[in-house]
């Protein structure tokens, strides 16, 4: 299993080669921010891997229950708030 806590793929395109060395069979849980990056992580993670998701990008249970809203949108907001999984086959 491979987690990585807030890893804003959406955001870093170095994540690329990155994903692209991962072992197969291998689970991969990525959580961020907001729901719109994880969705646009997920977009990215699964055309990358050419894998479709495992878990679809969802609330994470055990975010941190405090919002942690940027100051530059209204869009909800949590640290670790959202996740998605995929498996590398």
């Amino acid at each position: 299993m491979w987690v990585s806590l807030a890893a804003g793929l959406a955001a870093y395109a170095s994540w690329e080669p990155t994903l692209r060395s991962l072992p197969r069979a291998t689970l991969c849980v990525f959580t961020d921010y907001c729901e719109e990056g994880a969705l646009r992580a997920a977009a990215m993670a699964g055309a990358i891997l050419a894998e479709p998701l495992s878990v679809p990008v969802c609330v994470n249970p055990f975010r941190r229950p405090a919002s942690s809203q940027g100051r530059d949108n209204a869009l909800p907001s949590y640290s670790n708030g959202f996740m998605f999984a995929l498996r590398r086959n």
